[in-house]
């Protein structure tokens, strides 16, 4: 009996808040000079701290025919980069090795791990002229699914069209606004 191998992509993108500082250079002169000009006033924080990043998992089948799984390897890739380029980060390999030992259910793994996204790309049946797929996207919203059937030369390309808006934003993404422009100082006062 030929068991298929599942390929486990843990996504990962350092997606923390940059945290912007402003800082005080301190003026050098020699004693009994007079100073130049007042250092410029601290600029504000350009973000603002984001939740901990949300965690995403990758799962691809694979068929164990060495025509095809090098095609479904780059279709892990592309769906990895994208997304990484929603915003989620890696399971940690331990854990996600702990959660996919058996007796564990492949079904409960994303609530389990309490990932964001699980993507999973199971292959249907596969010939030399190509493959038929179910994909799967989990979120807390639920599951969506999708089919596509494509050749050898097409996977990638259709399950990257076919997946991509099914993969949300992470919620730990958030818009960072732009900071408020400063306006120079003017002129002194006097009475």
């Amino acid at each position: 009996m030929n068991r298929a191998r599942i390929t486990i992509l843990g996504v990962s993108v350092v997606m923390g808040a940059l945290l912007g500082s402003a800082t005080a250079h301190a003026q050098h002169r020699m004693p009994g000079t007079p100073s130049a000009a007042a250092p410029a006033p601290a600029q504000p924080a350009t973000s603002t701290p984001a939740a901990a990043p949300e965690q995403a998992v990758v799962l691809v089948a694979m068929t164990g025919d060495a025509s095809v799984d090098p095609h479904l390897r780059s279709t892990a890739d592309a769906i990895k980069r994208r997304v990484h380029e929603r915003g989620y980060r890696d399971v940690e390999s331990a854990r996600l090795g702990a959660a996919l030992a058996p007796p564990n259910d492949i079904s409960t793994l994303r609530s389990r791990l309490n990932a964001g996204c699980l993507v999973r790309v199971d292959v249907q049946a596969h010939d030399l002229s190509g493959v038929s797929l179910r994909l799967v996207v989990e979120t807390s919203g639920g599951a969506q699914t999708a089919s596509v059937q494509a050749s050898l030369g097409e996977i990638s390309s259709k399950v990257l069209a076919a997946v991509d808006p099914l993969i949300p934003v992470a919620r730990s993404v958030q818009p960072t606004p732009a900071p408020a422009p400063v306006p120079p100082p003017g002129p002194a006062a006097y009475d």
